[in-house]
């Protein structure tokens, strides 16, 4: 009988690495099976079954791009600059959003009216 030589931590490694794959692609589909009924009411696409499979597999799809592309930008830029620029572009978007005017649907000369008052 032939005996083998097996790399325990090794073996280890992998199987913790691929556990925690499909640990974290779980927790894909738990947040956004979350966010499904949000989205659905969103764009009105409740009774369409078609449409609903195709914005969860575009939200899973988003999830394999960003998990891709990290690793390449990080690897090329550094984690510490990578994460100040999301800071600064999270912070310039809710600088964005919170500087938008609510219109209540108002048109631009309704706004401009309200505006000289």
């Amino acid at each position: 009988m032939q005996t083998y030589a097996f790399n325990k931590p090794f073996i280890y490694f992998v199987c913790i690495v691929s556990a925690m794959g499909g640990l974290l692609f779980g927790y894909d589909w738990v947040v956004i099976g979350g966010a499904k009924i949000f989205y659905e009411q969103f764009f009105g696409i409740t009774d369409n079954n078609l449409l609903i499979g195709l914005a969860t597999s575009i939200a899973l799809a988003g999830c394999m791009v960003g998990a891709l592309t990290v690793g390449a930008l990080t690897d090329r830029f550094g984690r510490k600059p990578l994460l100040i620029y999301s800071a600064i572009c999270v912070a310039a978007l809710v600088y964005f959003l919170r500087s938008l005017p609510e219109t209540k649907g108002k048109s631009l000369e309704e706004l401009e009216k309200e505006m000289i008052k």
